[in-house]
């Protein structure tokens, strides 16, 4: 699994753990719910600084975001 898969799967769970839609996540992250999808599809690359804010809005620190063996919950 790539580093994209990973990122796109932690994301994904951790949005629907917090029960955001790509939507909210995009506006507390300061981006677009097409932009979460696009993560969450893979078919994009972040920034170090968009990674820092999709954590930050999602409650967690970055390197769990990007973690192949992360619990998220």
């Amino acid at each position: 699994m790539d580093v994209r898969e990973i990122l796109a799967r932690n994301v994904r769970k951790r949005r629907a753990c917090l029960g955001l839609t790509q939507d909210e996540l995009g506006a507390r992250a300061g981006s677009s719910g097409n932009y979460v999808g696009m993560i969450e599809r893979t078919e994009t690359s972040i920034s170090i600084d968009m990674l820092a804010d999709i954590a930050d809005a999602l409650h967690v620190a970055p390197h769990h975001l990007l973690d192949p063996k992360a619990k998220i919950e």
